[in-house]
């Protein structure tokens, strides 16, 4: 598999490079740029993961150097529990690949709701859904395709429970509609979005995908947080 994008792909003898001196559709990797096309794979798997609070803080405290910057930060972040539950809102956007370099868009989207609902689940959906125009999937160049609809209801009955996702991993329907989403995405030659019905159930879906395939380059969307939805 490509590590960045979850493309099926082959490792070719040397010798049988210099059979290829007609243009050709795949890409051509020397074992080096694989191995720097791999570690950047981890890296963006993994880069939520090192957005933490100080380095949040880190950002705001950049971010107040801007003219804008004081009055745009004071009134969206107005106390310590804001700054804490922006820190995590980014780091789920980051989980999301929801690029985070626009700060005054995000700070903009953030300001209400977002940061004064309880449940973060909650308020990630709201934030994503003011967000729309950047989040991955609601490209033009984008193939979607939509969750099978027997398997959402499952979904749905299950996640309920206080365990969903173990339950859901466990199950061989779960494996066979993972499979099947596997094989499409290795067909396509671009990024691919899944469509669920439910904002609730994308963060279970998102899961299920991220525990038992790697597919980098498959973005799992809401059908309301579909720009022309």
């Amino acid at each position: 598999r490509d590590p960045l994008t979850g493309a099926l792909c082959c490792w070719l003898p040397e010798r049988e490079l210099a059979r290829l001196v007609e243009p050709v559709r795949a890409t051509l990797l020397s074992p080096l740029a694989y191995v720097v096309r791999h570690l950047e794979g981890v890296v963006r798997r993994n880069l939520a993961s090192l957005l933490g609070i100080e380095e949040v803080e880190v950002l705001v405290a950049r971010w107040m150097d801007a003219d804008d910057g004081p009055y745009l930060i004071l009134t969206a972040l107005q106390d310590r529990r804001a700054r804490l539950r922006f820190a995590r809102l980014l780091r789920e956007l980051v989980r999301d690949g929801v690029p985070v370099t626009d700060w005054r868009r995000l700070l903009e989207a953030a300001r209400g709701e977002p940061l004064t609902v309880d449940h973060l689940g909650t308020a990630v959906r709201l934030l994503r859904h003011r967000l729309r125009e950047l989040l991955p999937g609601n490209e033009a160049t984008v193939y979607r395709f939509s969750l099978p609809e027997p398997w959402e209801t499952t979904l749905a009955d299950h996640a309920s429970g206080r365990h969903p996702r173990v339950v859901l991993r466990d199950s061989e329907e779960t494996l066979s509609y993972l499979r099947a989403i596997d094989a499409y995405v290795a067909e396509q030659d671009g990024p691919v979005a899944l469509v669920v019905r439910w904002g609730e159930l994308r963060p279970v879906v998102r899961a299920l995908i991220e525990a038992e395939l790697e597919l980098p380059n498959l973005s799992v969307l809401a059908a309301d947080e579909l720009l022309d939805g």
